[in-house]
């Protein structure tokens, strides 16, 4: 048997990675913030299939600065066409992010 699994890469698909590669303090809601092809915001975590955050949803997300990843949740601009933070907090591929509003 081999402890390796399936886990999501934005750039190149499913990839085989080890149980092991996982940061040692991610929680289980937590992974990584990336844009989809479809324009949208998803947080992908390790071993899953990415969760796509919709306009309304809370999120967590990491601020420079701060210790802890901030609770903020999604809008889409009509105008810009585009998802940001009510709270101005700048998303972007590769912050820290976790689903839902606790830990």
């Amino acid at each position: 048997m081999t402890d390796a699994i399936l886990a999501c890469d934005s750039y190149s698909g499913l990839r085989p990675r080890r149980a092991n590669e996982r940061a040692a303090d991610m929680t289980e809601k937590e992974g990584t913030l990336r844009m989809m092809a479809s324009g949208r915001l998803a947080i992908y975590r390790p071993g899953r299939l990415p969760v796509e955050i919709t306009s309304g949803e809370l999120f967590r997300v990491d601020v420079a600065g701060a210790k802890e990843l901030k609770l903020t949740r999604m809008e889409y601009d009509q105008i810009d066409r585009q998802y940001y933070s009510i709270d101005d907090y700048p998303l972007r591929d590769g912050l820290r992010a976790a689903i839902g509003e606790h830990g």
